[in-house]
Formats: C-alpha cells, sequence, structure tokens
C-alpha cells in the first residue's frame, strides 16, 4: 500500500483496473485507492505484469507499506510463482464480514488437508498476543487459546487458521447458542404458575415489534466518510467554537453579475465572488488567517499564514472534500472561477492531486443553492475559521418609513433640536355608516430628547405618504466559525467588516 500523502496510514482499494495477468507501461494506472480524503489512481513508474492480487478491492483498510499485489517482469515464468504467506500479519484486509462468513462456516474454510500447514505446526506460546481475528473467534466459539493446542504462526502464535483446523477435526459447525435471560416477574405469585409459563407458550418479550419485524440495510462508511466523521468529532470535542454572523446586501454585487455576464463571456457565480471576497478580506486583517498548532512539544500558537489559501467544500459521491483556491487575494474573479470550476470537477471524479486539497488556510461551505438561508460549519484543524454561506433572500420594508425614522433619529442624536411630538389623528369624519379617519396631522407641541430616552414620552412615528413605497434588498447571512484559541471576537468581527464591504462595494474586487 503506498503512502498518497505524509499523513496517510492506511487506505482502501476501491478498484484493482488492471487484471491478474496483464501487462503495464510507465502511466498506466494499475489501481485506484481511497485515502482519507479522496480517490486517487496509482500509475506504474516501470513496465511490467501484475502477477497476483493480493488484496482485493473493497476489502477494507489495508495499512500503509502492507503487501498487496506482486509484480514481475515481462516473460517471466509465473507458474511456481511464491505467494507470500500474509496470514500471520495484520494487514487490514479482513473484514468482520469475512470473519462471520469463515465462523458460519468453518468445516468448508478450514484447511484441514493441507500438509505443509500441518507440518509446520507447534505448541501454541500462549504469551503472545492474539489478533483480533482470532480473539473473534475464540469468543464466538466460546473456546480458549489452551484448547487449541497446535499454532503455525511464528514462535508458536496462534492464527485463524489454527482456530478454524481445530473446528473442523471437532466436528464444529455452529457457535454455541446464547441461552435468553430468565424473565423476573414481580408479585406474590410463584411455583407452578412461574413453571407454567416458561414451560408453555413464551412470555411476551418486552422489545418492540419493530425490532422483530422491521428490516434495514447496514451502509458501510467508506475510508473518507469514516476519517471526515471522526475528524469532525475531534473537532467538536477539542477545539473551542464561536459563531458570529453577519447579513450582507447583495444587490450591487448580483447587478454587477449581470453586467458581466451580459457584457462578456465570463460566467461566474455568487460563491466566485464570496471566495474573492473573503480573500480580500483577510489580506485585510490578516490576524484570521490564522492556523492554530497544538503540537505538545513546543508551546501552542497561532501561526498567522503568509498566504490566502481558500479551501472551498465540493460534495462528491463519496464525501465533502475542500480543494483549494490558492493565493485567492492575487487572483481575479474570472481566474477564480475557473480554477474553481476545474477542480470541483476533478474532485467529483477523484481525479485531486494531494497538494490540491491538503493544507489551506481557511474554508468556506456554501449551502445557499439548496435553499438554505443560515447554518454554521464546524471548524476544519488546523484551520481556525470557516465561513458557512446561506442562500440570497429578499427582505421588504417601507422606504419612506425607513428614511423618515433615520432622519429622525440622527436628528435627535445630532442635538441640534428637540423632537417633534408624535403625530396625532384629528377628529373623525362621519359619513354615512363608516368612519373615515382624517390624514394625520403633526401636534405641535415639542418632545424632549430626555423625556424620549427616559421612556416619559414616546419616539415619534412619522407620518407616511398614502401610497409608500416598499424598499427590497436582496440579504444574505453568513456564519463565521472561529477556533477562539487563535482568533478573538474583534478579530472575527473586523474580518466580517470588511467582508461586508467588498460586498457592498463588489467594484473594489475588480481592482
Amino acid at each position: 500500500m503506498p503512502a498518497m500523502s505524509p499523513t496517510m496510514t492506511e487506505g482502501g482499494i476501491s478498484r484493482w483496473v488492471k487484471q491478474e495477468g496483464e501487462s503495464f507501461v510507465p502511466g498506466d494506472v494499475i489501481l485506484e485507492i481511497e485515502t482519507d480524503k479522496a480517490q486517487m489512481e496509482v500509475e506504474a513508474q516501470e513496465e511490467g505484469v501484475l502477477a497476483k492480487i493480493l488484496v482485493p478491492a473493497n476489502e477494507g483498510k489495508v495499512a500503509v507499506n502492507a503487501p498487496i499485489a506482486v509484480l514481475a517482469e515481462e516473460g517471466d515464468d509465473l507458474s511456481n510463482l511464491e505467494i507470500p504467506d500474509l496470514s500471520g500479519e495484520e494487514s487490514g484486509a479482513s473484514t468482520a464480514k469475512a470473519d462471520q462468513e469463515s465462523a458460519a462456516r468453518p468445516a468448508e474454510t478450514a484447511p484441514t488437508s493441507d500438509p505443509k500447514s500441518a507440518a509446520s505446526t507447534q505448541k501454541a506460546n500462549l504469551d503472545l498476543p492474539l489478533s483480533p481475528a482470532v480473539g473473534h473467534l475464540l469468543e464466538l466459539y466460546e473456546l480458549k487459546p489452551a484448547q487449541i493446542g497446535q499454532a503455525s504462526g511464528p514462535k508458536g502464535r496462534l492464527l485463524k487458521g489454527d482456530v478454524l483446523r481445530y473446528l473442523a477435526t471437532q466436528n464444529i459447525t455452529k457457535p454455541p447458542s446464547k441461552q435468553a435471560p430468565t424473565p423476573v416477574t414481580s408479585g406474590k405469585s410463584s411455583g407452578p404458575a412461574q413453571s407454567s409459563t416458561a414451560a408453555g407458550s413464551p412470555a411476551k418479550s418486552s422489545t418492540p415489534a419493530a425490532a422483530h419485524g422491521a428490516s434495514y440495510t447496514d451502509i458501510p462508511l467508506s475510508n473518507m466518510r469514516r476519517i471526515i466523521a471522526s475528524r469532525l468529532t475531534e473537532s467538536k470535542a477539542t477545539v473551542p467554537h464561536s459563531y458570529i454572523k453577519q447579513d450582507l446586501t447583495m444587490d450591487k454585487l448580483l447587478q454587477l453579475r449581470q453586467h458581466l455576464k451580459a457584457t462578456s463571456d465570463v460566467r461566474v457565480s455568487v460563491n466566485d465572488f464570496i471566495i474573492r471576497a473573503a480573500a480580500l478580506a483577510l489580506r485585510d486583517t490578516p490576524e484570521a488567517n490564522v492556523r492554530f498548532n497544538p503540537d505538545a512539544s513546543t508551546d501552542e500558537v497561532a501561526t498567522q499564514q503568509p498566504t490566502v489559501d481558500i479551501s472551498v467544500a465540493v460534495a462528491t459521491p463519496a464525501g465533502l472534500i475542500t480543494p483549494i483556491i490558492k493565493h485567492a487575494d492575487q487572483k481575479g474573479i474570472a481566474t477564480i472561477s475557473a480554477e474553481m470550476k476545474a477542480l470541483a470537477d476533478r474532485a467529483r471524479l477523484n481525479k485531486l492531486k494531494p497538494d490540491e486539497y491538503q493544507g489551506g488556510t481557511f474554508s468556506i461551505s456554501n449551502l445557499g443553492m439548496f435553499g438554505v438561508n443560515d447554518f454554521t460549519a464546524v471548524i476544519n484543524p488546523p484551520q481556525a475559521c470557516i465561513l458557512a454561506v446561506g442562500g440570497t433572500r429578499q427582505v421588504a420594508s417601507p422606504a419612506a418609513q425607513a428614511k423618515a425614522m433615520d432622519d429622525t433619529l440622527d436628528y435627535l442624536i445630532s442635538g441640534k433640536a428637540t423632537a417633534p411630538a408624535p403625530a396625532v389623528p384629528a377628529a373623525p369624519i362621519e359619513s354615512g355608516t363608516s368612519t373615515i379617519p382624517t390624514p394625520i396631522v403633526a401636534s405641535s407641541t415639542p418632545v424632549d430628547l430626555i423625556d424620549v430616552l427616559a421612556g416619559k414620552a414616546p419616539l415619534p412615528s412619522p407620518a407616511l405618504p398614502a401610497s409608500a413605497d416598499l424598499s427590497v434588498k436582496n440579504l444574505m447571512t453568513v456564519s463565521l466559525s472561529i477556533d477562539e484559541r487563535a482568533v478573538d471576537a474583534v478579530s472575527a468581527t473586523k474580518f466580517l467588516q470588511r467582508l461586508k464591504y467588498y460586498v457592498d462595494q463588489p467594484e473594489r474586487m475588480l481592482l
């Protein structure tokens, strides 16, 4: 199993492209390996023949450097090929399913007629540790290591084949059935009444009926999904998350996007603008562009990154992966858009190279295209921030009321004059059976600002024209998750303010 990255410790084989006996030349893809983040192709470095596959596809995790195949040169005599004996090694390819199948059919699979195995057995060394497969079989069949007697492993180590051989010689074909515990009943009645219940029809189980009749399907997790689950659990358990939200006004940005679409061949998404705006905001607030180093051998430090590399979450059939737009603050929107499309396409085809998704200084996760307005995301350590982007929504408010209220507050706060008294309606005019209110007229009685602030007088509500216009804004909610060990709330707020600045004035992003 090759190491596809410095941090890789194990991987899974998703597909053998070459089959046994097929030849290959440099550059040919031999197999596809599923790492902790992506599926990657393994290419041949020289020509040869795939003589034997030792670990089939989809057989579980395999440790790095564990044998998975035998390669030979063209023209070699493969008739006397010696296959390495991996039965005594924990290659990681054994799965629980294989163990159960072997345990259920010991008489069929036990190598009882193998003279080589029988000749190489010796007295079992009970001091050596047992492998998980051996321990599983012993527990399943309620056996003790001393009962097996003979072992074929190095230095007398018990192997799975030894247990299967013992089961076959003893004609043990099924695990012993588990005795159900006797139910405990309350009350004073005992003796014959209880005995008749036990001897007759079984007592009603306390287990819900759905547990007996309902069917379900266990879906095995891919290696990527397992690693994602492990890292997210570790992040939530060890990283002190804080969340700060900000509403962004998207009107000018959407207008600029439509203008670019109408006047050029550039096709950029809203997410491309957000990536560009976040990159520029990080350039302006470098204290948010950090990674936290919890290495116990050194002092815990927040390392400010020299470059702005944005990791963008992309959904693939195997799970989420975060390809990186490197030096995003130095690239225009068109370049970011083209790179993002290419990276996303390669991610969905499992064609990303390790340096295209490993690293990054800041992450963005966008669920707006799925109709999500607001959410929070989990930080991807050692990064200290991740921006959760919601969808754009329209919010309406009376334009005249908003402007009049702003003007009134500005006038009061400036201290130039006292506030006008709230408008009061004049006496209604009777018209037949209906009462028609007259237009609102303002009172001439002044209201002191101190009274307004003290709650002794109401804040005046400006009168609106009969046909008040509505102001409709396109808003987007973003939520910034921060690692409080590395980024404080003040730095996070500064970043969001700069992000809002670029979104409010998108032409600044084109400079």
